[in-house]
């Protein structure tokens, strides 16, 4: 029984001094929950009265030809899909706009055979993506490296082609972007070693 009382107050006199500092760095803590509560409404990162959004041609900055035209289309699908704002074609009429820019197409082996003949590639692009309040004249954001990658072969299984690779990075991309359009954020479309 001595035993069980002595355990209990070695027990308490070490948690004691850490829950008095605990309390004494709840008095500042107010203030700060207080300035996070009133920044967070839980609404989209679109101001409540944007409705239009203009999206500009996607830049290709890339020596890879034709991938602008695919990743305007899924972004123009995800978005117009999503439904939140409406797409316009002209400029004067957007509340909202969208600049999307490819920055890098990279395709590098990552598994050789014997013979040093690669058998397994990464083709990874990375983007650039700004939403701004044309009403405000303020960024919403601006996400300069934005990427996707996908490991392929067209030798070893499952054989996968580059254009099925490239469709799928581009698929992820425009989900980020709709995502982080919407919301703010595309953790759930990111990958593991980007989260780290």
């Amino acid at each position: 029984m001595q035993k069980f009382i002595m355990k209990n107050i070695l027990f308490i006199l070490m948690v004691l001094p850490v829950l008095l500092i605990s309390c004494s760095s709840l008095q500042e803590a107010p203030s700060q929950i207080a300035n996070v509560i009133e920044k967070s409404s839980g609404e989209t990162i679109i101001p409540r009265n944007a409705n239009s959004l203009f999206i500009y041609p996607v830049k290709n900055k890339t020596s890879r030809q034709d991938i602008e035209d695919k990743m305007m289309r899924g972004i123009k699908n995800k978005i117009s899909l999503e439904g939140r704002v409406a797409l316009v074609v002209d400029i004067r009429s957007a509340e909202l706009s969208l600049e999307c820019i490819i920055n890098n197409y990279i395709i590098e082996a990552i598994e050789f055979r014997d013979i040093g003949r690669p058998v397994r590639m990464r083709l990874k692009i990375f983007i650039s993506a700004k939403l701004y309040d044309r009403k405000r004249d303020k960024v919403i954001f601006f996400d300069p490296e934005m990427q996707s990658y996908k490991i392929f072969s067209d030798v070893l299984t499952p054989v996968e082609t580059e254009e099925q690779a490239l469709d799928f990075v581009i698929d992820n991309l425009t989900n980020r972007i709709m995502e982080k359009t919407r919301t703010g954020w595309d953790t759930k479309y990111k990958f593991p070693e980007e989260t780290n």
